[in-house]
């Protein structure tokens, strides 16, 4: 397997600077517990949010299949 090194143009360059700069807004002045903590609150709401939108598709089609009956 070969390996290609190509130039960094200034595009690639300000990309990452945009989103360190993002993600040292977001954990610049956290410590390591709090940016644990963080992530796990943000990995549940995630998982809450699918589950939301999973019981309105439900509920939805319910009511499609409700509506055909009658």
């Amino acid at each position: 397997m070969r390996l290609f090194f190509l130039p960094v143009n200034s595009a690639v360059k300000s990309y990452f600077r945009r989103h360190f700069f993002t993600w040292r807004k977001k954990f610049g002045g956290l410590e390591v517990p709090e940016v644990k903590q963080l992530k796990s609150l943000e990995e549940e709401n995630t998982r809450l949010r699918k589950l939301l939108a999973e019981a309105i598709l439900a509920r939805e089609a319910l009511q499609m299949t409700l509506i055909r009956k009658f």
